[in-house]
């Protein structure tokens, strides 16, 4: 019984849904809106903190890492553990998200390589290892690469309009939605 309650209570604080674990606590995540990924440790970043690929220095995020668990025996990916088979947590960087602070769409990905899917749907195979697609709420970001002052930023530069000196980069990312808890009135407890 005490288990059940605090699985409750803890659903409400945090938001995740009762069949799901809560994510890891939010902290910022390097992400590389011209990769249109999260980068993870010194495979991705170059030794100034630069994305390897791109070139440029990411954009610092507040994520969460929802935790996926493959299943072999059912070749499906999981939110827990998958009975008494040894499943390794596979991380997930997702932007921390209140909600119904903003719009949120449902797109198919694939946990293991961190890619959203823009033409697939849940179930279909990653393109990468071929198993199958999962559903995920995503929500949409933008930034702006400004030559001049070569960094991220989330709206065009002033200069932009005389020099056209920002690109933008847009799309739909990973979201972890969270419900804010209801504050206690006095005398309550």
């Amino acid at each position: 019984m005490f288990r059940l309650v605090l699985t409750l209570v803890l659903g409400v604080l945090v938001g995740a849904p009762l069949d799901a674990p809560a994510p890891s606590p939010k902290r910022k995540e390097p992400f590389c809106p011209e990769c249109w990924k999260f980068l993870a440790g010194s495979g991705d970043l170059d030794d100034q903190g630069r994305c390897r690929v791109a070139g440029r220095r990411p954009v610092e995020v507040e994520a969460v890492t929802v935790n996926w668990f493959w299943c072999p025996r059912h070749e499906i990916w999981h939110r827990r553990p998958c009975g008494r088979e040894s499943s390794v947590a596979t991380g997930f960087p997702a932007f921390l998200v209140t909600e119904a602070s903003e719009p949120v769409a449902t797109q198919a990905t694939c946990p293991e390589h961190r890619m959203i899917s823009d033409l697939g749907f849940p179930g279909l195979a990653c393109p990468a290892c071929g198993k199958p697609l999962v559903a995920v709420d995503t929500v949409e970001r933008r930034w702006y690469w400004c030559r001049l002052e070569q960094a991220w930023r989330t709206e065009p530069s002033p200069s932009n309009g005389t020099l056209n000196c920002c690109s933008e980069r847009s799309g739909a990312v990973p979201a972890y939605l969270w419900t804010l808890p209801f504050p206690r009135g006095r005398g309550e407890s």
